[in-house]
């Protein structure tokens, strides 16, 4: 009675590991399962389900030590040439996650790792045990299924993230450009405006002076007017002109001086003097002759 007994714990407890064994490796083989599942699908699908693949894949595939799980699921599996199918498959992934174009030439050797996957996944005889964990169509089925045969030559594959970074690099080249035209454009307009070329004149060294002036310009009705006046100071930029009820502010006037005529603007004027700014600055030859001139 007692070795009966013995016996039927015996045999119990062998069951238990034998149990034990296959839930191991149906575990393993279910993380297989999900790797051929997914490396399906970024081979056969587009869109956004060949992207969610593709992301579970690059998420999944780092998790999985292949010499662990090849002594798991107990099967005649090469460990190296498992672990080739997955840096494959982690490969492709990135490709397709990071926008990477591949080939169909490309694509061949990953369509030979799926079958070789499925194949494996088949001899642990764990299908029946976790089919519901399976993706859209069997895993017998797609072992059993024939490469693509559709292989064309296409170009070599480009990253269109490189693309897309080359793009943005031209178009802020061609910001920048068209900003610094429009600065220089704006720098050259500030130079060439009245107010700069004011502020300029009034920093220059001036040089006190008195001599006779012939002022010209176009009164009232576009009358033609001659007035005689006198210089004060002088700078290479203009000078102060002694000059009773002088035009208003902005008119364009033109100076007979002892080095020739010269064309100036009025800057400024009250009733008994205006400030000129010369339409060109003076030589400092000239600003120096007129400086000593009686």
């Amino acid at each position: 009675m007692c070795g009966r007994k013995l016996a039927l714990l015996l045999a119990l407890i062998i069951s238990s590991v034998q149990q034990v064994a296959a839930a191991e490796k149906c575990s393993a083989a279910l993380k297989l399962t999900k790797v051929y599942d997914n490396y399906f699908q970024v081979l056969t699908q587009q869109g956004d389900l060949r992207a969610r693949a593709a992301a579970k894949l690059f998420t999944f595939i780092p998790e999985i030590n292949a010499l662990a799980l090849a002594n798991e699921m107990e099967t005649e599996i090469d460990p190296e040439r498992l672990q080739r199918v997955l840096g494959a498959a982690q490969q492709l992934s990135e490709y397709i996650a990071t926008g990477i174009e591949v080939s169909m030439v490309g694509l061949a050797p990953h369509t030979a790792n799926v079958q070789w996957l499925g194949k494996t996944i088949e001899q642990t005889g764990c299908l029946e045990e976790f089919a519901a964990h399976s993706g859209p169509i069997a895993v017998k089925q797609r072992a059993a299924a024939p490469p693509p045969q559709d292989f064309r030559p296409a170009p070599p594959p480009r990253r269109l993230a490189e693309q897309k970074s080359n793009h943005r690099y031209t178009l802020m080249l061609l910001a920048i450009g068209v900003g610094v035209g429009i600065a220089g454009g704006l720098g050259y307009l500030l130079v060439k405006s009245r107010k700069f070329r004011n502020h300029r004149v009034q920093r220059m060294p001036r040089h006190l002076t008195t001599f006779p002036v012939v002022a010209t310009y176009v009164g009232e009705e576009n009358a033609k007017i001659s007035k005689s006046v006198t210089a004060h100071d002088i700078s290479a930029g203009g000078m102060k002109i002694a000059w009773e009820s002088p035009p208003q502010k902005g008119a364009a006037i033109r100076l007979s001086l002892p080095i020739g005529d010269v064309s100036a603007v009025i800057a400024w004027s009250n009733p008994f003097f205006a400030g000129a700014i010369f339409d060109k600055n003076l030589s400092a030859a000239d600003v120096e002759l007129l400086s000593q001139t009686r």
